[in-house]
């Protein structure tokens, strides 16, 4: 992650309440990565994650109740980077065509998610290098995941952050 994409994230993070949305499909390579992150997580002090799998859309009450400030959705996102690699986008960046790996848009999720609960969302999105079905994480996607985790879970340490920097 360059250091201004992680910047970007630890203010947007910094002390405040966070729900982490894990959307993708289990079992299917690195489409995995944004339930298996919700699943390590699980629910901290300063962040709460649920694992929508795909029906982020059903998770829209839950996650009004919770009252975040900050609501960061995470998906596999076919971005023509690098496998392993991350972006953090606002609704507006993203495109009407479909950068998910298999929703058609996130963007109408995330407009109702800022409406209802007034908090910042963002889309994190990791490239994945193969999503067939029953095929395990890549390994730079893997990697990917414990240094997300390491970072929304706890802080990164200086080793963790080199993994990011192309």
């Amino acid at each position: 992650m360059s250091g201004l994409l992680r910047q970007e994230l630890q203010r947007l993070l910094a002390g405040k309440k966070t729900v982490v949305l894990g959307i993708g499909r289990e079992g299917c390579g690195d489409d995995a990565v944004g339930p298996l992150l919700a699943q390590r997580l699980g629910r901290g002090d300063r962040v709460t994650a649920l694992v929508a799998e795909e029906l982020p859309e059903n998770y829209t009450e839950p996650i009004r109740r919770l009252a975040p400030q900050t609501i960061l959705l995470v998906d596999a996102v076919d971005f023509n980077g690098f496998a392993g690699q991350v972006v953090l986008l606002r609704e507006e960046e993203l495109t009407a065509v479909s950068c998910s790996a298999h929703h058609a848009s996130l963007r109408p999720l995330m407009r109702y998610l800022s409406l209802t609960t007034g908090a910042q969302i963002r889309l994190l999105g990791v490239q994945p290098d193969a999503c067939r079905p029953q095929t395990a994480l890549s390994q730079p996607v893997s990697e990917t995941l414990s240094v997300l985790h390491s970072l929304l879970s706890h802080g990164e340490t200086e080793e963790e952050t080199s993994r990011w920097t192309p």
